[in-house]
């Protein structure tokens, strides 16, 4: 018998994975029915917010 659970999570991984979709299947197949996905995955403009560097405008410095 296959196990199944409740919740599969990832944090920052399927940004770094060439087959992305494929990975997030099998997630979505390892839990049970009304069961829940959850990927965090850090967007790198909103991670650079913090960033300044003076008469640059922050897009050019990210």
């Amino acid at each position: 018998m296959e196990r199944k659970y409740d919740m599969a999570v990832s944090h920052a991984f399927l940004l770094h994975m060439h087959n992305a979709k494929d990975i997030l299947q099998k997630m979505k197949e390892s839990v049970l029915p009304h069961g829940k996905v959850i990927c965090f995955e850090p967007h790198w403009i909103g991670g650079m917010a913090n960033y300044y560097v003076e008469d640059m405008q922050q897009s050019n410095v990210v």
